[in-house]
């Protein structure tokens, strides 16, 4: 149960009845399971101060529940393909954690000029719309998808502007 802040100016005003100090007996309310409600900005604001191994620690069980492995969340690996990366490997001190999905991760990066720039951090276990399983369970690119090597192969940068030119 979590008390909203009208909740507890009514026990406030409760103990001040009783002659009994209200902040003891809110103190006293807290410590026996009742809470004020999480704010999604307070928790934001909580894991900006965590190291990264704390940021990841504090999702880990969501994460799970949610269908997440413990080896996406601490895969530490010095190979240089990011599927086999963690959550850990793209948390920073700068980096506080968003929502939490089946689906993904978002990461969000502070800066200090500008926006922050935010990625999701995708969980490869699960379908997404850009990856199919072939019938031998490999994962290749959804046809669907425009294939950026293709488009690429057709283009040359030809000054240091970045103008491009067709082939």
């Amino acid at each position: 149960m979590y008390l909203s802040k009208t909740k507890i100016e009514k026990i406030e005003l409760i103990a001040s009845k009783f002659k009994v100090n209200p902040d003891l007996l809110v103190e006293a309310l807290l410590d026996v399971g009742l809470k004020k409600k999480e704010t999604k900005q307070s928790k934001q604001e909580l894991l900006k101060k965590l190291t990264p191994e704390q940021k990841v620690k504090y999702i880990e069980e969501e994460a799970l529940n949610k269908g997440w492995t413990y080896e996406q969340l601490w895969a530490i690996t010095n190979n240089t393909d990011y599927s086999k990366k963690g959550l850990i490997y793209f948390v920073e001190d700068g980096t506080t954690i968003g929502e939490v999905t089946e689906k993904h991760i978002v990461l969000i990066h502070e800066r200090t000029v500008g926006v922050p720039v935010i990625n999701n951090f995708y969980n490869m276990k699960v379908e997404q719309p850009w990856i199919r399983k072939t019938h031998d369970n490999s994962l290749t690119l959804n046809d669907n998808i425009l294939n950026v090597n293709e488009l690429v192969a057709d283009v040359k940068i030809v000054n240091t502007k970045n103008e491009v030119s067709k082939l």
